[in-house]
């Protein structure tokens, strides 16, 4: 009896014991959880897939086991090599777990890396790396929009992946991201000022905003309210609660906060009152169709939707898509060849009732409203991007074209440091390491953001653009303040950027040197040496400006993209201070120094690394070099056309024959709005031939293709 009233006791206060532990722990586990993104979030939870719903409310606690053995089946699975067997279970884990941000990281790095490495042909590897992209942006971060981890990996993919050159395949990735974003989106423009490209995106914003939107407050009700933060330090908290619900709940958590905000400030009773107008308008928006809205909104959008309808066609993206071909034929041939192409028979029926629309003024205000209502819901739902950041990001950073790999990465990185704002695990360094993919990204742009993309010749050319000049200075020295700000200084973060900052000067004086602008260079130089010339003693930093400038070229023309760089900016100053000038000797002197450049980087190629992949290393023969230089030259729309005509009269024959396909469609359409004769100007040069028409990213058909998920 005394035996067994012991082991009561010594049962109870084991039980009190453990209920005590268990008590002090569960703060701790909590914090955990939230840092893991195992909790389920109210907001998120609005677009919860029926799987997940229907597999939690029958699996209950046992979903956690089944994920569990499925984790450690998946680690057993990569030992192995079983990397296809692995990506599928992964699957089942995303359906089991979607707020496990860790799950999403692997199943895409082993698409992106592991599985598209070991497939055959360019097609099958484009596929995978694009699945391991889509997941992320079109699952794994709505799922886990608070997870800093996601958007750095996704990033990452981005920039490292497509935007450097360490894959093989590298430029078929870059020439199919161009050829979908071109489509959808269209191309900037060689040289487009950043307002230019901003006044591009704006109607997609706008249209965005007004009709797919409904889960964040209204753009002018966002301003308002940072204004109403940062007038208040007092409302700060309360103000940021509202910036990610939706319509309805913003309407009813304003009516709540209400008395408190107008305590703080009695004279804010006017902005609240527009602020419950716009919102209220908001949620009246949100239950109509958006088709019927945009018609409600600009009449001349009916008499577009009724010839589609007539001719058996959707405003879809398909339809989005047909227009965006249409685009691309039109700049690089003519309209006249277009319409051709239709009296052939060789357009799809998408693109033949794209062309008429197109064609027939009538149509230009309604179809111009339906094409920024189709980018915009292709972008917000398909794309799960958000139109209002892309044109924050013009307008900070500058003239960003979407067929850029590194802009799609700054997009991610930028976002993922605005939603998160905390770092969760300083050790793995989230933020910073996020943070830097903007940084880096700037500094890709800087470097190769001057993107032409030949549809029909199945290229892409990466060339400097010193546009992105004064964003990446502006960014590096963001990143610095925000390390300081998180005090990883200890980490060495500091001094990273330091020299990430000396690196970029180096370069923003080179790009500014050869593409033309000298007082940009020796205002750089001046940074440079005032901020570093003492720390190394490098002897460098005591030259004159020129000689700074041939000591670097020589440093780095060994480096394939440094070589494309430098060969481009002599070719375009020759170009600007010689021909265009009459001086055809300044023109061959500098010809000559790109010339002699490239045959020093093909032979350094070919005595270092004979056994690299030549695809990857060496250089375009140089003629084909200089053509597509002078081409885009003539395309740059901040060149007055009267200096291009000039540059163009004093061109070698040859020259003009080989490129005039190049540049002819987009400089008409420059002559026209400056009031310049176009045949007199730039007439057809002898000996040139019109390339075959073709089909603009035509790609063979192969049964190895792999089907998209």
């Amino acid at each position: 009896m005394r035996r067994t009233r012991t082991i009561q006791v010594v049962s109870l206060i084991t039980a009190a014991a453990l209920l005590v532990g268990a008590t002090a722990l569960t703060p701790a586990i909590n914090r955990q959880r939230l840092d893991l993104h195992l909790t389920y979030d109210i907001q998120t939870g609005d677009d919860t897939p029926a799987t997940y719903s229907l597999l939690a409310a029958c699996l209950g606690s046992f979903r956690g086991i089944l994920a569990n053995w499925a984790w450690y089946r998946i680690e057993m699975m990569k030992r192995d090599g079983d990397l296809y067997e692995a990506n599928q279970l992964a699957g089942v884990i995303t359906t089991l777990q979607p707020r496990f941000p860790q799950v999403w990281s692997f199943q895409a790095w082993n698409m992106a890396y592991n599985i598209s490495v070991i497939t055959k042909t360019p097609q099958e590897r484009w596929d995978w790396v694009n699945k391991g992209i889509r997941l992320l942006r079109e699952k794994g971060i709505p799922n886990n929009p608070k997870s800093i981890r996601l958007y750095h990996e996704l990033a990452w993919i981005l920039f490292h992946k497509m935007g450097q050159f360490s894959d093989d395949m590298n430029w078929y990735y870059k020439l199919q991201w161009a050829i979908e974003w071109e489509e959808l989106l269209g191309a900037p423009g060689d040289g487009a000022t950043s307002e230019q490209v901003a006044e591009r995106m704006r109607p997609i914003a706008q249209a965005a905003d007004r009709y797919f939107i409904f889960n964040r407050p209204p753009h002018e009700v966002r301003l308002m309210l940072e204004r109403i933060a940062g007038d208040h330090a007092e409302l700060e908290e309360t103000v940021e609660g509202l910036f990610d619900i939706g319509s309805v709940r913003l309407q009813e958590r304003l009516g709540r906060v209400r008395g408190q905000i107008l305590r703080v400030d009695s004279e804010l009773v006017d902005e609240l009152n527009t602020i419950d107008g716009l919102v209220a308008d908001q949620v009246e928006r949100a239950a109509v169709d958006p088709l019927t809205l945009l018609e409600r909104d600009f009449p001349a959008v009916s008499p577009v939707l009724a010839a589609m309808a007539q001719n058996g066609v959707e405003p879809d993206t398909a339809f989005l898509r047909a227009i965006g071909k249409n685009l691309i034929y039109a700049r690089y041939y003519t309209y006249d060849a277009l319409v051709e192409q239709a009296n052939r028979g060789q357009l799809s029926p998408e693109r033949q009732v794209a062309l008429g629309l197109m064609l027939d003024r009538r149509y230009f205000e309604g179809l111009t409203r339906v094409i920024a209502f189709l980018r915009a819901r292709a972008i917000w739902t398909e794309y799960r991007m958000d139109p209002q950041h892309m044109l924050r990001l013009i307008e900070k950073y500058g003239p960003m074209d979407w067929r850029h790999p590194a802009a799609h990465a700054i997009y991610w990185a930028s976002l993922g440091v605005e939603r998160t704002r905390v770092v969760f695990d300083q050790d793995r360094f989230d933020i910073l390491n996020t943070d830097r993919n903007v940084i880096h990204g700037l500094q890709v742009l800087m470097f190769t953001g001057r993107l032409t993309h030949d549809p029909f010749m199945g290229s892409v050319d990466l060339l400097p653009d010193p546009r992105f000049i004064p964003s990446y200075e502006k960014a590096v020295f963001e990143g610095s303040e925000r390390a300081g700000d998180v005090d990883l200084d200890r980490k060495g973060v500091i001094s990273q950027f330091e020299s990430g900052y000396e690196n970029f000067l180096h370069k923003a004086i080179e790009f500014s040197y050869f593409y033309g602008d000298v007082e940009m260079a020796q205002s750089y130089y001046t940074k440079l040496r005032d901020r570093f010339g003492d720390k190394h003693g490098d002897r460098r930093y005591e030259l004159a400006l020129d000689e700074f400038v041939m000591a670097q070229m020589v440093m780095s023309k060994d480096m394939r993209q440094n070589a494309i760089a430098l060969i481009d900016a002599m070719i375009t100053r020759g170009l600007a201070e010689g021909l265009a000038k009459g001086d055809v000797e300044n023109f061959a002197r500098r010809l000559e120094i790109a010339e002699e450049m490239h045959r020093w980087y093909q032979g350094e190629r070919d005595y270092e690394v004979p056994n690299a992949p030549r695809q990857r290393l060496q250089l375009e023969p140089f003629p084909v070099m200089l053509q597509k230089s002078y081409a885009a030259y003539m395309r740059q729309p901040t060149i007055p056309v009267v200096v291009k005509a000039r540059t163009y009269a004093a061109t070698p024959m040859p020259l003009r024959a080989r490129t005039y396909g190049g540049f002819r469609a987009v400089l008409e359409e420059q002559c026209v709005a400056q009031g310049f004769a176009f045949e007199r100007a730039f007439p057809v040069p002898e000996g040139f031939v019109p390339p075959e028409a073709v089909e603009p990213g035509a790609e063979p058909e192969t049964p190895a293709t792999v089907e998209r998920q």
